[in-house]
Protein backbone atom coordinates (compact mmCIF):
# COMPACT_ATOMS: atom_id res chain seq x y z
CA UNK A 1 0.00 0.00 0.00
CA UNK A 2 1.45 3.52 -1.04
CA UNK A 3 -0.28 5.29 1.77
CA UNK A 4 1.92 3.07 4.23
CA UNK A 5 5.00 4.37 3.08
CA UNK A 6 7.78 5.64 6.19
CA UNK A 7 6.72 8.47 6.92
CA UNK A 8 3.06 8.16 7.03
CA UNK A 9 2.94 5.11 9.34
CA UNK A 10 4.79 7.28 11.87
CA UNK A 11 1.79 10.45 12.03
CA UNK A 12 -0.57 7.99 12.28
CA UNK A 13 1.20 6.15 14.96
CA UNK A 14 1.61 10.00 16.63
CA UNK A 15 -1.86 10.36 16.62
CA UNK A 16 -2.55 7.46 18.50
CA UNK A 17 -0.88 8.01 20.81
CA UNK A 18 -2.14 11.61 21.79
CA UNK A 19 -5.45 9.99 21.23
CA UNK A 20 -4.51 7.27 24.09
CA UNK A 21 -3.01 9.84 26.36
CA UNK A 22 -5.47 12.67 25.93
CA UNK A 23 -8.66 11.19 25.27
CA UNK A 24 -11.16 12.07 22.61
CA UNK A 25 -12.73 14.61 25.25
CA UNK A 26 -9.55 16.57 25.22
CA UNK A 27 -8.75 16.31 21.67
CA UNK A 28 -10.99 19.74 20.32
CA UNK A 29 -9.18 21.90 23.43
CA UNK A 30 -6.30 20.36 22.37
CA UNK A 31 -6.45 21.40 18.68
CA UNK A 32 -7.77 24.57 19.54
CA UNK A 33 -4.86 25.34 21.69
CA UNK A 34 -2.66 24.84 18.67
CA UNK A 35 -4.95 26.67 16.16
CA UNK A 36 -4.31 29.58 18.19
CA UNK A 37 -0.34 29.12 18.91
CA UNK A 38 -0.06 28.57 15.25
CA UNK A 39 -1.93 31.48 14.99
CA UNK A 40 -0.34 34.11 17.22
CA UNK A 41 3.17 33.17 15.87
CA UNK A 42 2.23 34.05 12.62
CA UNK A 43 1.02 37.60 13.50
CA UNK A 44 4.34 37.84 15.45
CA UNK A 45 6.51 37.09 12.73
CA UNK A 46 4.20 39.49 10.40
CA UNK A 47 4.93 42.55 12.82
CA UNK A 48 8.17 41.51 12.42
CA UNK A 49 8.36 41.59 8.90
CA UNK A 50 6.33 44.86 8.93
CA UNK A 51 8.83 46.44 11.89
CA UNK A 52 12.16 45.82 9.65
CA UNK A 53 10.98 46.70 6.47
CA UNK A 54 9.56 50.22 8.30
CA UNK A 55 12.98 50.39 9.77
CA UNK A 56 14.81 49.81 6.56
CA UNK A 57 12.40 51.89 4.32
CA UNK A 58 13.67 54.23 1.97
CA UNK A 59 13.46 57.49 4.93
CA UNK A 60 16.74 55.47 6.42
CA UNK A 61 18.71 54.90 3.04
CA UNK A 62 18.38 58.80 2.58
CA UNK A 63 19.79 59.62 6.33
CA UNK A 64 23.47 59.06 7.19
CA UNK A 65 24.19 56.19 9.52
CA UNK A 66 24.32 57.45 13.39
CA UNK A 67 27.23 54.81 13.85
CA UNK A 68 29.58 56.36 11.37
CA UNK A 69 32.34 58.92 12.59
CA UNK A 70 33.51 61.64 10.35
CA UNK A 71 36.38 61.12 9.21
CA UNK A 72 39.23 63.60 10.00
CA UNK A 73 41.07 64.89 7.02
CA UNK A 74 44.71 64.17 7.15
CA UNK A 75 47.61 66.13 7.02
CA UNK A 76 49.43 65.68 3.62
CA UNK A 77 52.84 66.61 2.18
CA UNK A 78 53.26 69.77 1.01
CA UNK A 79 53.14 70.11 -2.87
CA UNK A 80 55.99 71.21 -5.30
Amino acid sequence: MPFFNGGHIWLILALVVVLVIFGPGKLPELGSAVGKTINAFKRSTEDLKAEISHRDGPATAEAAPATAAPVAATPSAPQA
